[in-house]
């Protein structure tokens, strides 16, 4: 499994990285393994939401998993593919972000976690 060390993580395996207010979110690798191939994504452009509250849910084979805000902020843009192509998200896994987010805080970044602590968490060996 692929973790890039230039992004950080959560622990619903979603991806971030930051380009200077704005963060793009993914999928990683982990997800569709663990939870069941991706169907469908549900997101609200345009909203404000704080850290840690539900913005969305992702529908997989086996069931509806909520999609849990990174930072706090407003979901600025969302990847066109969530609506036409969801599945795109079982397999381009760094190329297809699946929203931008304005954040209002950049200092919540600090929280999330490293390539390392990531790879500890879904107990994937380091690449060589």
């Amino acid at each position: 499994m692929n973790i890039r060390s230039s992004l950080k993580y959560t622990q619903e395996h979603l991806w971030v990285n930051q380009f200077v207010k704005n963060v793009y979110v993914g999928i990683t690798e982990y997800f569709p393994q663990s939870r069941g191939k991706i169907t469908k994504i549900d997101l609200e452009q345009g909203r404000s939401f704080k850290k840690g509250e539900v913005c969305g849910k992702i529908h997989t084979k086996k069931g509806k998993e909520k999609i849990i805000m990174p930072v706090s902020g407003i979901i600025s843009t969302v990847n066109i593919n969530v609506f036409l192509n969801p599945s795109i998200f079982n397999h381009d896994f760094y190329s297809s972000w699946m929203m931008s987010i304005t954040t209002q805080n950049p200092g919540e970044l600090k929280q999330l976690m490293t390539a390392e602590q990531y790879r500890k968490l879904t107990k994937t060996p380091v690449s060589k």
